[in-house]
């Protein structure tokens, strides 16, 4: 599959990831929306979910929410640090893990368009 001329249109990454997913399937074929949407529901992180997760470091644990969506080294390094990494960062993440799994869910459709595209 050749995708070296494959460009993003510019537009697209200011729409959320659900817009974004609901534009893509409707460039695609009934067979592959199907597979895409499929695929896409199953691969997709859930911006509460990883709210809450980031929210046990109430109870002391540290980085659930990191890990969720897939950021297992920043998440280790969040359930390791110590107090410091335990206390303070945790509350600065529960305002940025919003935007964090957005980038996620893009990277995600990106990857998905690539596949069913071809």
């Amino acid at each position: 599959m050749d995708v070296s001329g494959w460009r993003l249109p510019t537009t697209e990454p200011t729409m959320s990831p659900e817009a974004r997913a609901i534009a893509i399937s409707q460039r695609l074929s009934d067979g592959q929306r199907a597979i895409f949407l499929v695929d896409w529901a199953g691969k997709r992180k859930e911006k509460n979910t990883a709210m809450l997760l980031s929210l046990l470091w109430l109870f002391g644990v540290c980085g659930v929410g990191r890990a969720y969506i897939g950021q297992f080294g920043f998440g280790a390094g969040l359930f390791f640090g110590g107090p410091l990494t335990c206390l303070i960062w945790p509350l600065v993440d529960t305002f940025l893990i919003g935007d964090a799994v957005d980038a996620v869910n893009h990277e995600t459709l990106n990857a998905l368009e690539l596949i069913h595209r071809g």
